[in-house]
């Protein structure tokens, strides 16, 4: 019997690993690193831009920027997931500390229920109950970039 060498199948496959790691990897929108950004202007542009793509994955990293040391990031990240949700749960500009903090929890609260996964246009009756003392929007009016 002769012996044959047969070609290693094996950088084949890792070259489809590794490509498939990069496929997996271009799925997360590229703003999202800037959610953590040192820069305040590129967290505020972060945050329209989740707001602009409709991205409701990106609530809790949203909800993270309410209590930004910036207040411009914190007022973006109301108008937009009020944008994204529909909701405000009582987060207003300018309120107190108290109140403010008190909004957080109920923003918090509703992540938890997982109810921003859901799409504003469900049925209400499959949504997730709302937290206690949910407010809602004041009616100031987004800028273009978020209501785009």
């Amino acid at each position: 019997m002769i012996w044959q060498h047969r070609p290693s199948r094996r950088p084949f496959t890792h070259a489809w690993a590794i490509a498939s790691l990069a496929l997996v990897g271009c799925n997360i929108p590229p703003y999202r690193a800037n959610f953590n950004s040192d820069d305040p202007t590129e967290r505020i542009m972060a945050v329209q831009a989740a707001a602009k793509a409709d991205d409701r994955a990106a609530v809790p990293l949203i909800v993270d920027r309410l209590e930004d040391e910036d207040s411009g990031v914190q007022f973006f990240a109301m108008l937009a997931l009020e944008r994204l949700t529909g909701e405000r749960f009582g987060l207003e500009s300018g309120q107190s500390s108290a109140d403010r903090l008190a909004a957080i929890q109920r923003w918090r609260a509703y992540i938890d229920q997982g109810a921003h996964k859901m799409s504003m246009n469900q049925d209400t009756s499959r949504k997730a109950a709302p937290p206690a003392d949910v407010g809602h929007g004041s009616g100031i009016a987004a800028p273009a970039e978020v209501r785009d």
